[in-house]
């Protein structure tokens, strides 16, 4: 039989071991972790929340994160090598005014990030119900908005995960799409994936078919070098070369180019 498709479970297997909650569980923050080197303040909303704002880093933007539940707050190291890359110069320049894709947005700090960085429109993807939640309550505390997918149709039904979990996702009546892949195929100049290594690799055919023509790609989720093998073999034959980008923790970054169309 075929190989089934696992979760693509987020960035945030890595950054917490609770469990993954229902929308009913999701947790208000109720702290403040200034962003470092990396280019953005992050305020989780307290009662001295506006006061934390006016007090955060002045020559960056502030990314509010009204919802945290198990997906994260942007500091495990997986998140960070990607908040990097869109404060750097190439990443501000390869984001500003295109169409971005955060593929396993748990909190959808990444694709917000990226929006606050100058992106022009973000859709994120994730197979976890309670992620959709956060992505869209975090996206509306910045006054932006993210276009929030489930996966593609076709992984969802080799998803035995999210079948176990919440049933068979055609027939779910909450509003929540798989993402209209032949719609956004080649539309996406910039498409980031923060995700566990197996899920990771799966899905590199469907990153580089959401990926535009020499747009970017950006991988994180392994520690090791074998991991490290793992992505490059998924991924070379798709988008070229892949630039090893260094890590913070043992927690590494690819970056990559979509072969432009001959």
């Amino acid at each position: 039989p075929a190989m089934l498709e696992t979760r693509p479970r987020t960035k945030s297997d890595c950054e917490s071991d609770a469990p993954r909650s229902e929308p009913s569980g999701l947790d208000v923050a109720a702290e403040t972790w200034s962003g470092d080197d990396l280019g953005i303040s992050v305020v989780l909303p307290d009662e001295n929340c506006e006061e934390k704002i006016l007090n955060a880093l002045k020559d960056v933007p502030v990314l509010r994160l009204a919802v945290v539940g198990p997906f994260g707050n942007t500091t495990h190291p997986t998140t960070r090598v990607i908040l990097r890359w869109l404060a750097s110069e190439e990443g501000k320049h390869a984001i500003r005014g295109q169409q971005v894709c955060d593929y396993g947005c748990g909190s959808g700090a990444l694709g917000i990030a990226a929006l606050l960085h100058g992106a022009g429109s973000c859709v994120g993807v994730d197979n976890d119900i309670a992620a959709l939640v956060a992505t869209t309550a975090n996206a509306e505390a910045n006054g932006c908005k993210i276009a929030a997918h489930l996966p593609p149709a076709e992984v969802l039904e080799r998803d035995i995960d999210f079948y176990t979990r919440f049933g068979n996702w055609s027939s779910r009546s909450d509003g929540w799409s798989p993402l209209p892949l032949k719609e956004l195929r080649g539309q996406c100049p910039v498409v980031l994936c923060n995700i566990v290594v197996g899920p990771l690799c799966r899905s590199a055919p469907t990153l580089h078919e959401l990926c535009a023509p020499g747009g970017w790609v950006l991988l994180a989720g392994f520690k090791g070098s074998y991991m490290k093998a793992q992505v490059e073999d998924a991924y070379s034959d798709l988008f070229g070369t892949l630039e090893y980008r260094g890590c913070e923790d043992g927690w590494g970054l690819f970056v990559g180019r979509k072969l432009p169309v001959a």
